[in-house]
C-alpha cells in the first residue's frame, strides 16, 4: 500500500506545497512510519543539526507508539519515501 501510493521527486518538486499541506501525509524515517510533523521533526533535526531527534522523550514517542497504533490510511494518502 504504501509503495503503490510514492510520491515521485518529480510529482513533489511540483506539487510540494500541496503535497505538505496534506493532513494525511505519512512520511517513512529509517524504515517506520510516522506523521507529517513528527517526521519532518526528525528529518529537520538530522539536516540541521547532524543528529538524531532524541525520541526517548515522553511526548515524542508517545506520539511514535500512538501512530504506530493507527489503522492504515485509505488509498488516497500521499506518502513520502
Amino acid at each position: 500500500m504504501f509503495e503503490k501510493h510514492a510520491i515521485k521527486y518529480d510529482d513533489f518538486c511540483e506539487r510540494y506545497e500541496e503535497i505538505i499541506e496534506d493532513s494525511n501525509l505519512i512520511l517513512r524515517v529509517r524504515n517506520k512510519l510516522y506523521d507529517w510533523q513528527t517526521g519532518a521533526a526528525m528529518i529537520l533535526s538530522d539536516l540541521v543539526f547532524g543528529k538524531e531527534l532524541k525520541t526517548e522523550t515522553k511526548d515524542l514517542q508517545n506520539k511514535v507508539d500512538s501512530y504506530a497504533k493507527k489503522p492504515t490510511k485509505d488509498a488516497s494518502t500521499p506518502e513520502i519515501v
